[in-house]
């Protein structure tokens, strides 16, 4: 598939592929006297003279996606324009990243969030790779911030929940104390080993 570029403000932009270019030409994105080219054009022409480029308002692209409708008697295909999706890792990881916070909060392990961490990560790398078809970049970032926070979070309660329970088995000499008592309540001391004199 031929790549195409265009000059705008002096800058060169692309590569695009034909059917984008015309998007652009024809939602007058673009001007049609836009310097064009494609490898194996001499040199830089005008859209509106480029034979690949002509005819722009009754041209049909493949990439557009038409519709049916009915006006009157007759069907008339009317296109329907196509613009850039939005990157389904980006919101699974939103809302595996806002679902992992709430498991957080009630002590769950932290499985979602290690899933909304991989799709964050994915989802920014199909967003950055796409070259525009696909956006989604605040999502992906937005499921990544609370998967990363929700793992800290983890990682903090199973520090202080190991502390805890170390600290309790400290205690236990305290709770044999509390065993010693005989059935109505009073202590009874464990006798004593050796000789007081």
């Amino acid at each position: 598939m031929a790549k195409w570029f265009y000059g705008e403000k002096g800058q060169q932009h692309g590569p695009l592929t034909r059917d984008e270019l015309l998007l652009k030409l024809r939602s007058r994105e673009l001007a049609s006297d836009t310097l064009v080219w494609t490898p194996g054009q001499e040199n830089w022409r005008p859209a509106d003279q480029v034979p690949d480029l002509l005819n722009l308002d009754k041209a049909q692209t493949v990439s557009e996606r038409s519709v049916p409708t009915v006006a009157g008697s007759r069907a008339e295909w009317v296109p329907r324009p196509t613009g850039p999706e939005i990157s389904s890792s980006a919101v699974v990881s939103l809302v595996l990243g806002v679902f992992s916070v709430s498991c957080c909060l009630a002590y769950v392990l932290p499985v979602t969030a290690v899933i909304a961490v991989v799709t964050g990560h994915s989802g920014l790398k199909t967003i950055r790779s796409s070259e525009g078809q696909k956006v989604g970049l605040g999502l992906a970032t937005s499921g990544l911030i609370l998967g990363y926070i929700c793992l800290v979070a983890s990682v903090i309660f199973w520090i202080f929940a190991e502390i805890s329970e170390e600290s309790l088995e400290r205690l236990d000499p305290l709770e044999e104390l509390w065993e010693l008592q005989s059935p109505d309540g009073e202590t009874v001391l464990p006798e004593p080993e050796g000789d007081l004199e």
